[in-house]
């Protein structure tokens, strides 16, 4: 059974809208957001259909999944509990140019784009940080876009595993806190599911990571930033 806390007002997941509202707003996006509940592999959002409303998650973990040319798929961007999905839509005349499917059971809060553009104009600063947070998400997108475009395949990979290790952390052990497929792995690169084993059998080897089944353990981090040439201060997400 799916189980969250969605009440605003107790909710620790501290969303977006916790985070720059008052008490009195947040009781009113209480009463007016409708809970969605997906299972692992259900779509929360299908490629084609109009956006309005923003989703925040609630509960759970998210890929946002654009089409390809000759049905081939990229994982644009993954999400957890506090992000926001559909904000870059929010003109009312979008048709979502991806698909929203949960990677986990997940919980997400669905509020109306009316409201939560009313909610905007009766708190300036929540407008500023929603511009702030566009451009941040902009930015990162074209950074992402174009590192992927000039890297090689082990960079790809090493740059994805980094990816998903910022997005949703790790567990006891240095696992890696999701399981994705080597295909899921491979979307988010930009290369082959082949490419993607290759390159973990290669890493496994050289004493990067460790693999079990869908299982991947970070066992050497600052050599996987090492071979894309960040720093500490790099975020992905």
């Amino acid at each position: 059974m799916l189980v969250a806390e969605t009440d605003c007002l107790t909710c620790n997941v501290h969303c977006f809208i916790q985070e720059h509202s008052n008490k009195e707003w947040l009781q009113k996006v209480n009463e007016g957001k409708k809970i969605l509940k997906r299972r692992s592999g259900q779509a929360i959002i299908y490629f084609g259909t109009p956006i309005t409303s923003l989703l925040f998650i609630n509960d759970g973990k998210v890929k946002v999944v654009a089409d390809g040319l000759f049905g081939k798929q990229q994982i644009k961007r993954l999400a957890k509990a506090g992000d926001i999905i559909g904000f870059r839509e929010m003109d009312g005349t979008h048709i979502s140019p991806s698909s929203v499917y949960a990677i986990d059971d997940s919980v997400i809060c669905s509020v109306e784009r009316e409201f939560f553009i009313d909610l905007l104009k009766a708190n300036p600063d929540m407008m500023l940080e929603t511009i702030m947070l566009l451009t941040k998400e902009l930015r990162k997108s074209e950074w992402r876009m174009k590192s992927l475009m000039l890297m090689n395949a082990r960079e790809k990979i090493s740059y994805s595993l980094l990816y998903i290790n910022e997005v949703f952390g790790k567990c006891s052990g240095g696992e890696l806190a999701v399981k994705l497929t080597r295909l899921e792995i491979g979307e988010i690169a930009c290369t082959s599911r082949e490419e993607v084993s290759r390159t973990l059998s290669d890493f496994e080897h050289e004493g990067i990571i460790k693999t079990e089944g869908k299982r991947i353990f970070l066992v050497n981090l600052p050599e996987l930033k090492n071979m894309i040439g960040i720093n500490e201060d790099v975020s992905f997400t």
